[in-house]
């Protein structure tokens, strides 16, 4: 959606040359049946503790939430929304967009960022295809799965040019901080994981965030013209495409 530098190729409805570039990328995936792997441990955070998200949300919210799992689809876009409120998510009056953050920085930084530009887009695209009037994006802070924890653990031995189960104070200390960056409610970790080697003691734990400091939400209001954008942008994808291939 991001617009091209020079003002006459956006006043003649042109692509970006992002947005040229993703054309091109979509094309290659469908014509050739490959697909470039995505990877990050903000994205597999993400997936992984989305259940644990949504029962968050649920519980502060006192509303019961469940994962929609219905792909939806126009013309131009599709795309499946976390959740909704309404009897049928193709009738939703408002749709609700679940964020996982990584740690409590990330967290914090995205509650004193403007809204980014590709999720105030993903909320317009969502509201297009279910007719809601609004979306709001959560941003949850909950605990990191142990096999996350254990992933920087292993990449602070490595750093300490150590074996993960040193037990040097140095890097004693660096796994209790990664324990403390990724966990916020020891109560439910434990409970959760109670095999799990925890390098912290759990006397001294006193680390834990309350729960509602750890949602931040954005409320995104339906936006009618830009949404016709988002039609507009696609047609000039399909326009560019045909005349490339």
């Amino acid at each position: 959606m991001t617009e091209p530098k020079l003002k006459a190729d956006k006043e003649a409805g042109l692509l970006s040359e992002g947005a040229k570039t993703h054309a091109i990328d979509v094309w290659v995936s469908e014509k050739y049946q490959r697909r470039e792997e995505v990877y990050s441990k903000f994205l597999e955070k993400g997936n992984e503790v989305e259940e644990d998200s949504i029962t968050f949300l649920s519980l502060l919210k006192r509303t019961f939430y469940r994962k929609n799992e219905i792909q939806l689809e126009n013309e131009w876009i599709c795309g499946t929304p976390d959740l909704f409120v309404g009897d049928e998510i193709v009738r939703a009056t408002q749709i609700i967009d679940i964020k996982s953050s990584w740690d409590v920085f990330t967290f914090h930084r995205a509650m004193h960022k403007p809204i980014n530009p590709a999720y105030y887009w993903q909320m317009q695209g969502y509201m297009m295809l279910t007719g809601a009037q609004s979306a709001t994006i959560s941003y949850c802070l909950v605990n990191a799965t142990p096999d996350l924890i254990t992933d920087e653990k292993f990449k602070l031995a490595r750093a300490h040019r150590v074996m993960i189960d040193d037990q040097s104070p140095e890097f004693v200390k660096s796994c209790q901080m990664v324990e403390r960056n990724m966990i916020y409610d020891m109560g439910s970790f434990g409970a959760k994981n109670p095999e799990y080697p925890l390098h912290s003691n759990l006397s001294d734990w006193d680390y834990d965030i309350p729960a509602p400091d750890r949602l931040y939400e954005i409320v995104v209001p339906r936006n009618d013209e830009d949404i016709a954008r988002i039609s507009q942008k696609v047609e000039a994808a399909w326009d560019y495409l045909s005349k490339m291939v």
